[in-house]
């Protein structure tokens, strides 16, 4: 999947079963370094100590864990669902300019759910739905940044 990404597309790399050398490894041999984006809690600081310039996105929990994380791994982004999806933890990670990616799969992976999540401060969204999704921004004016 990596080289067929390269150069078209972004990729986030959901991780469940892999060592993080194996991971970094693969990643920087298929030259997409700046190209992912990796969530994996449990790999996330040695993934870090591997290759600083990879992107990992830890999920917010909390505004208590949302600190912990910005003080230990400095994420540049964070992932978010319904339980974490609150003002508190949102304004934590916005102050520290990092992005949020909230998932939106289930009850509120639609238009409103969308747009409410845009509002919220959401800087992606994933989702069940992606040609919707993207028919959806396209059709309010959004545009990549």
């Amino acid at each position: 999947m990596l080289d067929l990404a390269r150069g078209k597309i972004g990729i986030y790399v959901d991780v469940k079963q892999a060592s993080a050398k194996d991971l970094v490894r693969n990643i920087e041999r298929h030259g997409m370094t700046r190209h992912v984006v990796i969530y994996s809690g449990r790999l996330s600081q040695e993934i870090q100590e591997l290759n600083p310039k990879l992107r990992i996105m830890p999920e917010s929990v909390s505004v208590e864990v949302a600190r912990r994380l910005l003080a230990t791994l400095h994420p540049t982004v964070f992932a978010f669902d319904a339980r974490d999806f609150t003002p508190e933890v949102i304004g934590i990670v916005k102050r520290a300019h990092a992005g949020i990616y909230v998932d939106r799969m289930g009850a509120n992976d639609n238009p409103a759910g969308w747009q409410a999540a845009i509002d919220a401060g959401a800087d992606g969204i994933q989702t069940d739905q992606p040609g919707e999704l993207v028919q959806f921004l396209r059709e309010k004016g959004y545009k990549r940044q």
